[in-house]
């Protein structure tokens, strides 16, 4: 799950000094403004749900709760793939009664994700649970290499 609790600006590459921001119950905020939580809706899936590289508020949650006047929760996890973040949807329907679930992948991407994610178990095969997430900005020397690089961007980013 993400760190509880982020709160910071974003410095490394493609961020642009962007706030990230993560509540205490793991979901990434979608700025200042909230609309109508009693009928709030999810949102799962991968760093495009998270809102790699944008603020608090230009994620597409973020977006569709001014637009719609409705509440979103951002439960994404970045690196997740589509079997993931049905298993985040399902530990988070758990205690919670979200009436619409808005599951969002990259097709190419999160299904190449999905194939490391299953594992052996005592009944057979079945998907991991989900990991957590490392959200540690890099390191001073790897920001060098992500900063001045193209071939170690490409790495430390994937």
């Amino acid at each position: 799950m993400p760190i509880e609790g982020l709160d910071g600006i974003r410095k490394d590459k493609g961020w642009d000094n962007k706030r990230v921001t993560i509540t205490k119950e793991g979901f990434r905020t979608n700025g200042d403004t909230r609309f109508d939580l009693e009928n709030e809706i999810l949102a799962v899936g991968d760093s495009f749900t998270f809102g790699d590289q944008v603020a608090n508020d230009e994620t597409w949650p973020a977006c569709l709760e001014r637009k719609l006047k409705r509440g979103f929760e951002n439960g994404r996890v970045s690196g997740y793939g589509a079997a993931q973040a049905l298993e985040r949807a399902k530990i988070e329907l758990k205690p919670n009664r979200y009436k619409t679930i808005i599951l969002s992948i990259l097709v190419r991407s999160d299904f190449e994700r999905d194939r490391s994610a299953v594992i052996k178990t005592p009944n057979g095969l079945a998907w991991s649970p989900p990991r957590p997430e490392d959200y540690n900005p890099p390191q001073p020397v790897m920001k060098w290499f992500n900063d001045n690089s193209f071939v170690a961007a490409f790495f430390i980013s994937n």
